[in-house]
């Protein structure tokens, strides 16, 4: 899902080489891959300790496979909570992707709100 996230976020324009993105749902840091693939950098916020250390193998797997890689993005790890996202971010973003892990639950059952949302 992340994929197509970024994936739609470039062909809007919304992103490109050099953007910063903050995930703030960031998990093991999965979305971190596809951001630094676009040449972004990629800030992912987590809260859990355990999901925060995967985040960082896996960052450091991708480093030594990707790294060497011209345009290859670099990525920062924040553990903290998102709700205080003010406070933990150092820099400023050019996008917020996230991918909830509850996500259904945010679909709205209102149809005119729904109408309304796919008309943009």
């Amino acid at each position: 899902m992340i994929q197509r996230i970024y994936q739609h976020a470039k062909e809007e324009g919304w992103l490109e080489p050099g953007n910063c993105v903050v995930d703030l749902f960031g998990g093991v840091s999965l979305g971190a891959l596809d951001a630094m693939l676009m040449g972004c950098m990629h800030v992912s916020v987590e809260l859990e300790p355990r999901f925060h250390q995967l985040a960082q193998a896996n960052l450091a797997f991708w480093q030594r496979k990707y790294g060497h890689l011209q345009g290859y993005g670099k990525a920062i790890l924040i553990q903290g909570d998102s709700r205080n996202l003010v406070a933990l971010l150092q820099a400023q973003a050019e996008c917020c992707i996230a991918s909830t892990p509850f996500g259904a639950s945010l679909e709205s059952t209102d149809s005119c709100f729904n109408s309304k949302a796919r008309a943009g």
